[in-house]
């Protein structure tokens, strides 16, 4: 439901909507309708990527315990939260999408060297 409000929002915008008249209106409707199911596809292969990097940031969260880490991995948990909250795909928009995923890359890549590179990560 996400992708597909995400991917009307897009498509409403690009046809010059809202509409505010019923001829204006049912123009707009079948602009939208012709292009939502394909935009609506790629829009979900999109987002199975996103939750992919997201689920790959979970798991490495999970596996980080040690206690010199705890301030480290709070920071990176309240990251996550902010970038993939229910509904992240209509509050981020379609254009956003890439760098949604540019960051859940960076967050993975940051806990990765994080064992190795605290004080670097602290400051």
């Amino acid at each position: 439901e996400d992708c597909a409000t995400a991917a009307a929002d897009r498509l409403i915008a690009a046809h010059g909507g809202p509409a505010w008249d019923e001829k204006a209106f049912r123009t707009l409707y079948d602009k939208v309708r012709a292009d939502l199911v394909d935009l609506t596809v790629r829009t979900i292969d999109q987002v199975q990527q996103i939750l992919a990097a997201w689920q790959a940031c979970e798991r490495r969260l999970k596996s980080t315990n040690s206690l010199t880490l705890v301030a480290n991995v709070t920071d990176v948990r309240e990251q996550l939260a902010r970038l993939v909250p229910s509904g992240f795909v209509t509050a981020t928009g379609l254009r956003r999408l890439p760098d949604l995923m540019r960051y859940l890359v960076a967050a993975d890549r940051r806990l990765q060297q994080m064992p190795t590179a605290v004080q670097r990560d602290t400051t």
